[in-house]
Parts: structure tokens; sequence; C-alpha cells
């Protein structure tokens, strides 16, 4: 997966595309970016990076490596002058603003559902019927989208799971 900087983000769909990619990449780095993420998407909770350090120690770090991501990423349009709006360094906050900018409806079902498919668990003691659910709640938020969602963003939000090692030491038959 590779990241680059955003277009002027001008259409739903480039929105769409550079949200996922972001939401990928960040799991990747850090289990706790899908919880930040939603909660910027969240009005009801605080995002400046004071009330983040009262949940998590890391997350005053994470939030200011987010801000440092999206300065890099959001160079164009409305999605660059969001980044100056915000402090230095308070990237869950930046996160809110674009999502208040291209989703005025943040808690929409069919953010629920990429939460859900963010945060999803693999049960380690039954992979096969966990990898079915996990499938099962994709094929819900892409008919609830109406679009898929790419299956290299699916894997990468897989690997990112507590049960990822199970995963990979599984005996698939010789395959």
């Amino acid at each position: 997966m590779q990241l680059e900087a955003a277009p002027a983000l001008k259409t739903e769909d480039e929105w769409q595309q550079f949200r996922s990619t972001v939401t990928a990449y960040l799991a990747t780095i850090h289990a706790d970016y899908p919880l930040l993420l939603g909660r910027a998407a969240d009005p009801n909770k605080e995002v400046d990076n004071e009330a983040l350090e009262l949940e998590s120690s890391d997350w005053r770090d994470l939030s200011a490596q987010l801000y440092n991501l999206l300065g890099m990423l959001c160079v164009e349009g409305r999605a660059a002058a969001k980044v100056d709006l915000v402090e230095r360094d308070e990237g869950v906050s930046l996160w809110r603003l674009l999502l208040s900018e291209y989703e005025p409806n943040v808690k929409s079902r069919v953010d629920g559902l990429f939460q859900l498919i963010m945060t999803y668990s693999l049960d380690g003691s039954d992979l096969e019927s966990s990898l079915d659910r996990y499938d099962l709640l994709c094929l819900r938020y892409q008919r609830t989208k109406g679009k898929p969602l790419e299956d290299e963003i699916k894997r990468c939000l897989l690997y990112t799971s507590d049960a990822a090692d199970d995963l990979l030491c599984v005996d698939l038959g010789g395959r």
C-alpha cells in the first residue's frame, strides 16, 4: 500500500478512497488508530491532545503522528485549508475537521459498519467461523455503501487483528 498526496478531494469517491487508504494504513501502524479515528467521528467525545492523554499516554503521540501524516497528504483544496485550522500535532482534531467537511453526517450506518470492520477481532479458537463472520460484515458494508471494500484493505485490517499470528500459522493443507 502506498500513500500519496491527496488530490483536491473534490468528489465523494476521491474522499472515500483517501479515507479508506489512510484508515487502513494507520491500522497497520498501531492498533489504537481505529479507536482514535472512531473517537474523532463521535461528536460527543473530546479529541484534543489533553483529553487523549487522559485516556492513554500513547494517544498524544499518535495524534501528533496523524497530524504530520495528514499535513503531508492534504496539500490541496479544502483539505489543505483544514490543516491550518488546528494546532500543530492535533491530528485527531484535524481528522474530525476532515470528517465534518467531507461527511457532514459522520455517524451514518456506513461509518458504523466500517468502524466494526476496523475493530474486528479474529477468534483464534474458531478461525474459520471468525473469517466467515468477517466476510459477512464486509458484504453488509458493500451492500450499504454500494461499492466493495478493496481486498487489499480487508487483508491489512485482518493482519492487524490480535489473532493475526494464529491466522498466519494455520496449516492450509499444503497450499
